[in-house]
């Protein structure tokens, strides 16, 4: 029997299996032939006769198929096998196998390992998308947007596939987090990121999450290994516990994420991490000199001027009226009263979230003094 590994994500590894062959899910397998509910592999359970399994090709082990097994399973692997084996089932395919199965299973003979990263290094038709895009659409922050363009070009060129990791430092409400969504929507043709609070972290449930003590748990190592995208953002990271915050260390310097059930290759990967500090002396005294070097660079965002504040006003303005606005207001509402109305305002903002509550205080006033209400 040929047993094939793959390390890949997930939407990946589906395309793989679905390509014609009879094929059937361990869990499926196991629950005909009652070994969902046994607590051992006796030599009973190899005569059992499972009619609708024989003529198939291919047996899939994926993440979900392993959920709430119980250890034994993997323990017994060999047992397991002979069990499809005599039932005819010519391969098995596995994707990204917990430390245990992955040990069980290479015991067994004619096993391949296929560890290719799913991602591949970034291109120069990539960078020049980012610079693109920023320039179209992140209004100022171009101290940062340089810098990003600069990394970007180191990372292309550098022959290591280690994750590009940046800290992305400034105000709330001031960039941040769109340019992380803008660089994954011009590299991977989507603005899903992974997004983890670290904000948030902290408790037993946290260390469970992020070190993974059980292979059935919600981990974090689990939803890399199904990303969509290469790009990993990290909110608030200085936040996060120090004991946290060390799970990333091998990540940041060799591209692998490492917890008690999985090995994560993220080689190629971009991962940004932010913080509210406004200086890089607070990001060193609050993170450390060992986690604060492991960055590739710490990039500014700063306060917009008075000129960027009116762009910003008139873009929100346009996406509010377009896509939040219901249309029977938007025609009786005065633009050009709201834009001068926004003019005499606009200075005592000073973020994104300002500016758009004080379009929507604008615009309701207006509509006020139009009798609508």
């Amino acid at each position: 029997m040929k047993i094939d590994v793959y390390f890949e994500i997930e939407n990946k590894f589906r395309k793989r299996v679905s390509q014609g062959d009879k094929s059937f899910h361990l869990n499926e397998f196991l629950r005909d032939v009652g070994l969902l509910t046994a607590s051992t592999i006796s030599d009973s359970t190899s005569v059992l006769d499972v009619e609708k399994y024989k003529g198939m090709d291919m047996c899939i082990i994926d993440m979900s198929d392993t959920v709430g097994l119980k250890s034994f399973v993997f323990e017994q692997m060999e047992s397991f096998i002979k069990i499809l084996d005599a039932y005819g089932i010519g391969k098995i395919v596995v994707n990204n196998p917990s430390k245990l199965l992955l040990s069980s299973i290479s015991k067994l003979d004619n096993v391949t390992l296929h560890k290719e990263s799913s991602f591949r290094r970034i291109t120069d038709k990539q960078i020049q998308r980012v610079q693109n895009r920023l320039s179209k659409n992140i209004i100022g922050q171009k101290r940062a947007k340089t810098v990003i363009f600069r990394k970007l070009v180191v990372q292309r060129i550098r022959n290591r596939s280690k994750p590009l990791v940046l800290m992305f430092y400034g105000k709330p409400g001031i960039g941040k987090t769109e340019v992380a969504k803008q660089i994954s929507k011009a590299i991977y043709g989507s603005s899903e990121v992974l997004r983890e609070q670290m904000s948030m972290v902290g408790g037993a449930n946290s260390l469970e999450y992020f070190k993974a003590t059980g292979h059935s748990e919600d981990a974090f190592s689990k939803k890399l290994l199904n990303r969509k995208t290469n790009l990993i953002l990290l909110d608030e990271f200085g936040l996060a516990p120090e004991y946290v915050q060390t799970a990333f260390f091998q990540l940041f310097d060799e591209g692998i994420y490492v917890d008690q059930n999985y090995e994560v290759n993220m080689h190629n990967s971009i991962i940004i991490c932010t913080t509210n500090l406004m200086a890089r002396e607070e990001i060193y005294s609050t993170l450390g000199e060992a986690l604060v070097s492991r960055f590739d660079a710490l990039v500014p965002f700063v306060d917009f001027s008075e000129v960027e504040k009116d762009e910003i006003s008139h873009k929100l303005l346009e996406e509010y009226m377009k896509y939040d606005l219901e249309k029977k207001y938007a025609n009786r509402l005065d633009k050009h009263q709201v834009l001068k109305t926004l003019k005499l305002g606009i200075g005592g903002q000073n973020n994104f979230r300002d500016i758009k509550n004080l379009i929507e205080d604008v615009i309701a006033e207006n509509l006020i003094e139009n009798g609508l209400f």
